[in-house]
Order: structure tokens, then C-alpha cells, then sequence
């Protein structure tokens, strides 16, 4: 419960700064994968403040606008996160990277009546640059 509250007072803190780089936060997501608990209950409660934070995240850069490269170490760890043993862990990374990949995607889906196209590839270039740092980094 101390990591929820931990968060959302984090969460406040960047509603109210407006912040437009996320890659300070990304650093700490990528140094807590790569510590990942050994035990898999530590190791799931952890994932989900993960969950939360890479939302969060998102939140303050579709409120901002800002664009964001999806960083390699954090890509790392997801990628061992999503190869976990556990499969709920497993399952935690695979939502930890589809949030961070596809922020827009929940929005576009709840504004689709009053969607333009203008939107729409508004929100296809904000996932080109996630897709070119995966697609860099794998090949």
C-alpha cells in the first residue's frame, strides 16, 4: 500500500509540473526491473507499480504532448520481463510495454465519434519513434 500512495502523490506531483520528460522516470522503471524481487509475490506487486507509474507516465506526456523515445535499457528489462518464468509477471511486462508503446491507444478508442484524420496520424507518429527505437535495438 506504501508504493500506491507513494505513487499517486507522484502522480499529483506531475499533474501539477506539467512534466515534458519522462525519462528520469523511465530510468527508475528500467533500475527496478533490473532488481526485480526473487520472490514472485515482491516480484508481482512490484510489476504493478509499474503498471501504474508507465500510466502515469503517459498521462502526463499525452497532457503535455511531448514525445518520448522509448529507451533501450527499459526495453531490456522488459523484454526479460516479458520471458519471466511467473506468468503473471510475464503478463505484467507485456501490459507495462504495450502502455508505453501505444499511449494514445485508450484515448483514440474513447474519442473515435469525434476523431479526425488529423488525429489519427497525430497518433501514428507518436508511435513511430517508439517503433524505430524497438526496431533499432532488436535488429
Amino acid at each position: 500500500m506504501k508504493k500506491i500512495s507513494h505513487l499517486e502523490e507522484e502522480n499529483e506531483r506531475l499533474r501539477r509540473q506539467k512534466i515534458l520528460d519522462a525519462c528520469s522516470l523511465f530510468d527508475v522503471m528500467s533500475t527496478t526491473l533490473e532488481k526485480l524481487p526473487p520472490s514472485s509475490i515482491a516480484a508481482r506487486e512490484t510489476t504493478g507499480s509499474m503498471i501504474i507509474l508507465a500510466n502515469m507516465i503517459v498521462v502526463a506526456s499525452v497532457s503535455s504532448n511531448s514525445q518520448q523515445v522509448f529507451p533501450d535499457d527499459l526495453l531490456l528489462e522488459l523484454l526479460k520481463l516479458m520471458l519471466h518464468l511467473d506468468v503473471e509477471i510475464r503478463f505484467s511486462g507485456h501490459q507495462i510495454f504495450f502502455v508505453l508503446l501505444i499511449p494514445n491507444s485508450n484515448h483514440v478508442r474513447r474519442d473515435t465519434d469525434a476523431s479526425t484524420s488529423n488525429q489519427t496520424i497525430r497518433w501514428s507518429s507518436d508511435t513511430a519513434y517508439v517503433f524505430a527505437s524497438v526496431t533499432s535495438f532488436l535488429g
